[in-house]
């Protein structure tokens, strides 16, 4: 299910891309996406410095009151995010300026439906590109499927292996070295012997310690502490 954030403080336009969504996964056969509305810029990137990793795809309005679009997305762009945008706007002229940050595509209000779908489709498969691969993880006599994506680290804990995501933490029998080979060519890097991290949710690294989106901090231990960084840069594109 994709994850969108709508930035829009005109009622009426973030109505009619409501509306459009809801259409989209209709047609496409598949559950609706869940969407949270922003009215400012500075709003969305409260709830995103907290959480960066909620969200797939965000509907930008180039315009909209307050931080503005753009430098909004300049912002996501410079803390590494990302996140797929997608600019919507009155005025042709602006939409030029997306591509300075590797936008998905720009809408022109009012917005049409045939452009609009044509968007969406973009979006799922950029998102599904990223998506990582599927966790397969037996919990409570059951299994659990798991997105590499929405796992911020694994950790061991005996012959135990916690998954920490956004939701919950889930335990399963396992190592730490089995998982490891799992998620071979996925963004993960061992920040000691204990730890496995997903790179996506790093916000940096601090007194050898490595940050996520949500304040933890995890140690690197010192065989770990060149190589991690040197991890997350290659991430990073650094």
């Amino acid at each position: 299910m994709l994850r969108i954030a709508l930035v829009e403080d005109t009622d009426r336009d973030a109505q009619v891309t409501l509306a459009y969504i809801d259409r989209w996964a209709t047609e496409e056969g598949i559950d609706s996406p869940a969407v949270t509305r922003f009215p400012t810029g500075e709003d969305f990137l409260e709830g995103f410095e907290k959480n960066s990793g909620a969200y797939d795809l965000v509907f930008l309005d180039i315009q909209t009151t307050g931080d503005s679009g753009m430098r909004v997305a300049v912002r996501l762009r410079q803390a590494g995010s990302s996140i797929q945008i997608v600019f919507t706007t009155k005025v042709a002229g602006l939409a030029a300026m997306g591509y300075n940050v590797d936008a998905l595509g720009y809408l022109i209000k009012p917005i049409e439906y045939p452009l609009f779908r044509l968007v969406m489709r973009k979006a799922q498969k950029a998102v599904s590109a990223r998506a990582g691969i599927a966790i397969p993880v037996t919990v409570d006599g059951g299994m659990r499927i798991l997105q590499s994506r929405d796992v911020r680290y694994v950790e061991v804990d005996q012959h135990n292996l916690l998954f920490h995501t956004a939701d919950a933490t889930y335990r399963t029998r396992g190592s730490l070295k089995a998982i490891s080979s799992q998620l071979a060519g996925e963004p993960f890097s061992l920040a000691n012997r204990y730890a496995l991290v997903n790179l996506s949710w790093v916000r940096g690294i601090t007194d050898g310690q490595a940050e996520l989106d949500t304040g933890e901090l995890l140690p690197l231990s010192r065989s770990r502490r060149r190589e991690f960084p040197q991890a997350l840069a290659a991430y990073l594109g650094a």
